[in-house]
């Protein structure tokens, strides 16, 4: 009598997990820099302008590329003159408020991937 044989490819799953993981990320720093965005201090403008995120690998990064942007982060006093919403910190600040928003991203492309 023949037993039953079932063959898993493992490479493909590994792949889709892959593509999934990609395309989660990418979202979710999309959506992390347009969140972050909203507590951003402003002043001109040019510091919102320069905020761009980048995936690299498994991760992804959010950067805002003025000369003083990390000093703006830390330290100071926000002003709510033209970003009532403006606060130091706001990548936390958008993490803590928008954290399960942000899985959600996640988990919506794996489900995309995987048929769920």
């Amino acid at each position: 009598m023949a037993g039953v044989v079932f063959d898993v490819n493992t490479a493909l799953y590994k792949a889709i997990l892959e593509m999934a993981s990609a395309e989660g990320t990418i979202a979710v720093a999309e959506q992390a820099l347009t969140d972050s965005n909203y507590f951003v201090r402003v002043d001109q403008g040019d510091l919102k302008q320069s905020a761009d995120a980048q995936r690299e690998g498994n991760n992804a990064n959010l950067t805002y590329n003025t000369s003083y942007a990390a000093k703006t982060y830390y330290t100071g006093e926000p002003s709510h003159d033209v970003n009532s919403n403006a606060t130091l910190m706001w990548i936390e600040t958008a993490y803590k408020k928008f954290k399960s928003d942000w899985n959600a991203i996640m988990q919506k492309a794996f489900n995309r991937r995987l048929g769920g």
